[in-house]
């Protein structure tokens, strides 16, 4: 029972290898850089520099960015005002 257990885990690890599940290429993708995007004028945050972009322009915090398009306040940056 025990190789029979290990044999279903080894299987399956090859055949999620063989599908291309969890390369390195789509990880990379999913943390491609956002920049070019942001300097064109799209409102977005790039996780690879931690820096969003609104309207072209360079925004340091991403809750910033969250309130620029639109989603709730920034505690974090309200809270630094006030103190």
């Amino acid at each position: 029972m025990k190789y029979f257990t290990t044999a279903i885990l080894a299987f399956g690890l090859l055949l999620t290898l063989a599908m291309g599940c969890g390369s390195s290429s789509e990880m990379a993708d999913a943390t491609a850089c956002a920049c070019e995007k942001g300097k064109a004028g799209e409102a977005v945050w790039c996780t690879a520099h931690r820096v969003g972009y609104f309207e072209k322009q360079q925004v340091a915090c991403e809750g910033c960015l969250a309130e620029k398009t639109g989603g709730p306040a920034c505690a974090t940056c309200a809270a630094k005002k006030s103190g």
